[in-house]
């Protein structure tokens, strides 16, 4: 193999396959990447046993063949690098990099080290990228708490849930659901249970992507998500998400208010600088024209500030952990939010519509 690449197209590809190399240093073979020079493309691939990513650039092939590169060490090389090219060439069980006036040589293992690529099934059914990447900002705060109970492994990942009609991806950890939904007529129904990591990952490739559309399919075992040249395939957790939509209330719930959600942010974080971990309950007193935000602990003192909002219904007061409702806050978009709750003892549902996504979180309130 002898190749000439730009050091920037490469250093991109390399930097995502890197969160896949450097999972399992126990397994060798799994910090490297397979590169495979074709006519005008590098093609590269990487995996940790559970997710595989596919990728490509542009390059100049002055000799064809294969290299199993460590990706951490090449991916730094580029990294520092000034030079708009680099060139790899294959010499026995090395490989060269030179950059600029920089050379180095990189131990490289044998190809047939490297894990075989189960076959990709075809990919026709598309999900909108800027959807898919503003509902991983919804729910993924979920994930990242940790389950409450971790015996359940379903509460480690988010279920990606296609009917014919709306797409939605959900996350729980037990005390509260994240529902991030967008209609989608004529969608390939599907069902996929992603690992934590792997939605981190999903995140990372949408990040950087420009086209306008993931394709993606679901067989058994795995999901498969293809943006533009980069294929990323991951293993589905395997217990089942429980019936998430019977814990949404519908939306009728009174009383319901509708709060300016930059306002309301602003005062939790206020609110919450009197917060301690023992003391966490954040009450909301709903009155006409206001939902006023109050805390107290017992060892430093006591906040309150109203927030203005239109509400409808009895008014009352209802308890909710502080950090749990400010995660919701943040990750809700511009606009307005809406909180409904049926009675102070009963799940409340906070939505918001912001980004193109219909946003649903359902939380337990707090006893007093």
């Amino acid at each position: 193999m002898d190749i000439r690449v730009n050091r920037t197209d490469l250093l991109r590809e390399l930097g995502l396959a890197r969160r896949l190399a450097e999972r399992k240093a126990t397994i060798p073979v799994y910090g490297y990447a397979l590169l495979t020079p074709a006519s005008d493309a590098l093609n590269l691939y990487a995996t940790d046993g559970e997710s595989r990513f596919v990728t490509s650039c542009p390059v100049t092939m002055e000799q064809g063949g294969q290299a199993l590169v460590p990706v951490r060490m090449l991916h730094e090389m580029l990294r520092q690098s000034v030079a708009d090219e680099v060139r790899l060439t294959q010499d026995g069980q090395r490989v060269k990099v030179a950059g600029g006036s920089f050379r180095s040589t990189l131990q490289t293992l044998e190809i047939s080290d490297f894990p075989s690529m189960p076959e990709t099934p075809k990919l026709e059914a598309m999900i909108g990228t800027a959807f898919l990447r503003a509902a991983i900002d919804r729910v993924r705060f979920v994930i990242e708490a940790g389950a409450v109970s971790p015996n359940q492994s379903y509460q480690h990942g988010a279920l990606l849930d296609v009917t014919e009609t709306v797409v939605a991806l959900v996350s729980t950890d037990g005390r509260r659901v994240a529902v991030a939904e967008t209609a989608h007529p004529g969608a390939a129904a599907a069902q996929a249970l992603l690992p934590r990591k792997a939605v981190d990952d999903l995140a990372a490739l949408l990040a950087d992507a420009d086209e306008t559309e993931v394709t993606y399919a679901v067989d058994e075992v795995r999901a498969y998500f293809r943006i533009g040249r980069r294929l990323f395939a991951t293993q589905l957790l395997a217990e089942k998400f429980p019936n998430y939509r019977r814990v949404v209330p519908p939306q009728k719930g009174e009383p319901e208010a509708t709060v300016p959600r930059d306002l309301w942010l602003g005062a939790m974080r206020r609110v919450m600088l009197v917060s301690t971990e023992a003391a966490r309950r954040a009450t909301l007193a709903l009155s006409r024209d206001a939902v006023t935000v109050s805390m107290r602990a017992a060892d430093i003192g006591d906040a309150t500030e109203p927030v203005p909002a239109t509400v409808r219904g009895t008014a009352w007061e209802a308890g909710f952990d502080s950090a749990c409702l400010t995660e919701f806050l943040e990750a809700a978009g511009t606009g307005d939010v809406r909180m409904e709750q049926a009675t102070p003892t009963s799940p409340a549902a906070f939505r918001s519509d912001a980004d193109g996504v219909r946003y649903t979180y359902v939380l337990m309130p707090m006893s007093v």
